[in-house]
């Protein structure tokens, strides 16, 4: 019951209180990343509504960016609740929480570059840009 013990006290005395902030860091991040696809997944249905004008490139190239952006955003985040629910049983060492953290978030810029730059388009499975034509009950692209 030592074990229980310490493991209660070190949770109430915020002696991993360092690693709860690198926690709250990683969702934060998590969160506003989130925020920000999802605003790539607004103007994707804006040019729906015909709103705005995209073409089927650059709109192939917002899904790539939006559907890889929301993956890694919540993993982010939830790398990050994991360690702060983890970090009352287990010691973490920060250093290597900030490491972790700065590898995962600069790794970011080598799945925009070939995107933006080299133009690649993940199609998604093929998947046309969703359409506004009803024929029946069916829509036509």
């Amino acid at each position: 019951m030592e074990g229980v013990s310490d493991m209660n006290e070190r949770a109430h005395t915020g002696s991993n209180g360092a690693v709860l902030r690198v926690s709250l860091v990683y969702m934060m991040t998590g969160f506003v990343m989130f925020l920000t696809f999802g605003l790539l997944g607004l103007v994707m249905r804006l040019d729906h509504a015909r709103w705005l004008t995209l073409s089927p490139d650059w709109f192939y190239r917002i899904m790539t960016i939006h559907g890889a952006g929301m993956v890694t955003a919540m993993l982010l985040a939830a790398m990050g609740a994991l360690t702060a629910t983890l970090s009352r049983s287990m010691s973490f060492s920060t250093m290597w929480l900030w490491v972790a953290f700065m590898t995962y978030f600069s790794s970011a810029f080598f799945v925009l570059l070939p995107v933006l730059v080299g133009g690649f388009i993940s199609r998604w499975g093929s998947a046309s840009p969703m359409s506004t034509t009803f024929v029946g009950t069916a829509l036509l692209p």
